[in-house]
């Protein structure tokens, strides 16, 4: 029975973050194709992934200088992801909210969505 409990905490764990790094990813997307209309989709999202599996990837036996790079991006990510983790709920509640009482159009137009970020 205990084995089953530490796969479900990990398999449930990956998927809270896999999702989680998922809806950042969008919403990164989101805000840089308002700005940037012709991003290549397939480039942004390689890179995405590799920031995201880098904490993965720091853990398998790999030389020295490359786990310490893997290390330090990871390191980076974390820091960078609960802080946009937080900004983007803070948005999409605020757009919520605004739509529910009638202050904000609904469904927003995206330059609504990419000054709303700005503005938290």
């Amino acid at each position: 029975m205990r084995i089953v409990g530490v796969v479900f905490f990990v398999l449930l764990t990956l998927l809270l973050y896999g999702g989680s790094s998922f809806y950042i990813g969008k919403r990164i997307f989101q805000g840089l194709s308002f700005v940037f209309p012709h991003m290549n989709a397939a480039i942004f999202t390689g890179i995405c992934l590799f920031i995201a599996l880098s904490i993965l990837l720091g853990i398998l036996p790999l030389p020295t200088g490359l786990k310490g790079i893997l290390r330090w991006i990871s390191s980076y990510w974390m820091g960078i992801y609960v802080y946009l983790l937080i900004l983007f709920l803070l948005t999409d509640l605020m757009l919520f909210l605004g739509g529910m009482a009638q202050i904000l159009p609904v469904p927003a137009p995206q330059s609504l969505r990419f000054y709303t970020g700005v503005a938290v």
